[in-house]
């Protein structure tokens, strides 16, 4: 009995703060008469941004949102890459530190921050909605708010039948495993009534040249996670095979400096970049890269943006989704997958089947020599410069 009484106060607290949160957020509304015809909330990561960020250009040459004013709320993990790439199409970039928004008291500041201003639309363009982004969105004021169909990947089944009820319109682009970038796609012309002609593309003209050394291969060592990471000693054999073969220097790049420069002692061919580039700066040096070899994070996504050779080694985690890229966006990628997935490359559906939403197989099973021999047979010097 005590505990029914207790769960359903929590329960009234939560219905109480809930509701006089929004009445507090409209008083606030009121106040200021400032509007912006368009508010993009994107809250994931490096990766996801730039599979969506062309999609910005397509809103603001549409008719409807050519002269509209749009603030963007985003991940400040990408802030370099927005500001310095696209920061010309928005009128106003409210920037989030995903990780505190668990506490109360920033998630409150944001909400102050966003709701000051009145809104014609809301988009939330982000298929695998999270309870946190659709909670910021059931604050703001606005006549329209508008978002994927989501999938469970990031909310219960019960929390998505609560943050359904946030919006005005949600965009079905079906549950089928697709290519993230053509469902961004698929959503983009449903939201503007208008097919679209687009690919992933970072204008080269916009990022600075690289000077330190020419001819040379990029090499990122790091990756979001330890399943997706093979190992630092088998990147540095890789070099060592690149350098004696083609007599190329070798960039590491990566976000954290966990190298051991013992690793890379004597070999002057070596050049350690890890954790010592912005975002922009690391644009500018994959850019002018001969081919770039890394494991599954955000820097396969922009080499195709680059059109830049990549060579990536995956556990074919979220296969279907984030990888492979399909050959009618770039030819220039080329995934060195584990064996178990190597001989069912003829079969997708199975794949998508067994790793699309996760996959925890070896990555370190996969072998120097299965990686090598990719190279070797799908990089020709100076082919492509």
């Amino acid at each position: 009995m005590v505990f029914k009484i207790e769960s359903e106060l929590i329960m009234l607290k939560r219905i109480l703060y809930k509701y006089l949160g929004k009445l507090f957020v409209r008083v606030i509304t009121l106040c200021f008469s400032k509007e912006y015809d368009l508010l993009i909330l994107k809250l994931d990561v490096v990766g996801d941004y730039i599979l969506f960020r062309n999609f910005v250009y397509e809103i603001k040459d549409s008719e409807e949102y050519f002269n509209s004013k749009i603030i963007l709320v985003g991940n400040v993990a990408w802030k370099d890459l927005a500001e310095g790439l696209d920061g010309e199409l928005f009128d106003k970039i409210i920037w989030v530190n995903y990780g505190e928004l668990r506490h109360k008291l920033y998630k409150l500041k944001l909400i102050f921050h966003i709701a000051r201003y009145r809104y014609k639309k809301v988009i939330c363009p982000t298929y695998s909605r999270n309870f946190i982004g659709d909670n910021i969105i059931n604050y703001v004021v606005a006549n329209e708010k508008i978002a994927f169909v989501s999938d469970l990947s990031c909310q219960t089944k019960e929390e998505l039948l609560e943050t359904n009820t946030y919006y005005t319109r949600l965009i079905d682009t079906g549950h089928q495993i697709m290519f993230e970038f053509f469902r961004n796609k698929l959503f983009f012309e449903k939201f503007l009534k208008k097919d679209l002609n687009v690919k992933p593309y970072i204008n080269k003209i916009s990022i600075k040249e690289f000077t330190l050394i020419n001819n040379y291969v990029v090499v990122c060592v790091d990756a979001n996670s330890k399943q997706r990471q093979w190992d630092i000693m088998n990147f540095i054999k890789i070099a060592e095979l690149i350098n004696i073969t083609w007599s190329l220097n070798i960039i590491l790049v990566g976000k954290s400096s966990f190298l051991d420069e013992r690793l890379i002692e004597g070999k002057k061919y070596i050049y350690n970049l890890i954790g010592k580039t912005t975002q922009l700066e690391l644009l500018s040096v994959l850019k002018t890269a001969k081919f770039i070899i890394s494991n599954e994070t955000s820097i396969p996504h922009m080499a195709v943006a680059l059109s830049t050779k990549v060579f990536v080694i995956s556990n074919g985690n979220h296969f279907g989704r984030f990888n492979p890229y399909p050959l009618s966006i770039t030819q220039n990628y080329f995934i060195i997958y584990h064996k178990n997935i190597e001989q069912y490359l003829h079969d997708n559906i199975h794949l998508m089947k067994m790793y699309g939403d996760g996959s925890n197989l070896n990555i370190n099973e996969i072998t120097i020599d299965d990686v090598w021999s990719n190279i070797m047979m799908n990089y020709v010097p100076d082919s492509d410069k």
